[in-house]
């Protein structure tokens, strides 16, 4: 897993409580992802190495760094040639494509979470990903949220392709795809969603993909986000439920992005 959420740090500090502390003080120990941007910004020599952590010897990490928010390709140096400022542009892009190049013989899958506002960073996160998911409420504000996450994608596979044309080395890319919204903390009433959340739903739809598998409201959740524990783990109706929910999910999701 990779954590680009630079606000919140969730991923890092769900599986990692005790950096927390260091996310707050605005710089984490180690290569971060913020470093390679760093080697792009100085012109220097470049490494894909970056550090990760381990949880429960299961899940590889590589954890946030609140100093990403800084990144921006505004900091590259420029020159007087268009070609050799898209080349540069490219390789702004690539920056996280490039640490995990190096890494994706050792995975079937590298997940990546990033924080919903557009920047450089989530155009890289997109540049870097086959697949978007966006997880979701049924509200109006989530069908907002999913038409820029779509139109940003749609943005960053036309500029790759306008950079491709002007390069004389081709190389290899193909479109990143979105391959829908995961309805998350949904409402229901005797097995069925609310009216309000069954017409966001269909709202949803008509921006783009969703995933039918949905998960719902309840203490399942919520209390295996105090003992920072998988809600399979939690004991209760509840937990059950939602693990069977969550099972469903994941089969869709292998199913859309293969």
């Amino acid at each position: 897993m990779v954590d680009t959420d630079y606000q919140r740090g969730g991923i890092t500090g769900r599986f990692f409580p005790e950096l927390i502390e260091k996310f707050r003080s605005g710089e984490m120990s180690g290569t971060t992802l913020y470093h390679k941007s760093q080697e792009l910004y100085s012109a220097g020599d470049r490494s894909p190495i970056v550090g990760y952590q381990t949880w429960n010897n299961s899940i590889d990490v590589i954890v946030s760094d609140p100093r990403l928010s800084t990144v921006t390709a505004d900091k590259l140096p420029s020159t007087q040639s268009i070609r050799e400022n898209n080349k540069s542009l490219l390789k702004h892009l690539q920056v996280i494509r490039y640490t995990l190049d190096h890494l994706k013989e050792n995975y079937d899958y590298i997940l990546i979470d990033s924080h919903p506002e557009v920047s450089d960073v989530l155009r890289s996160v997109i540049y870097s990903s086959d697949y978007c998911v966006s997880p979701v409420k049924y509200d109006r504000q989530s069908s907002i949220g999913v038409a820029t996450v779509i139109a940003e994608i749609d943005i960053v596979n036309a500029d790759v392709g306008l950079i491709r044309k002007s390069m004389e080395d081709e190389f290899q890319h193909s479109d990143t795809k979105f391959a829908g919204s995961m309805g998350m903390m949904a409402r229901e009433w005797r097995g069925r969603l609310i009216h309000m959340e069954y017409v966001e739903q269909n709202r949803l739809r008509q921006t783009g993909e969703i995933f039918e598998t949905y998960v719902t409201e309840g203490d399942g959740l919520r209390n295996a986000l105090l003992d920072r524990s998988p809600v399979y783990d939690v004991t209760g109706n509840n937990a059950t439920r939602q693990s069977k929910q969550f099972r469903r999910l994941t089969h869709e999701f292998l199913e859309k992005c293969p």
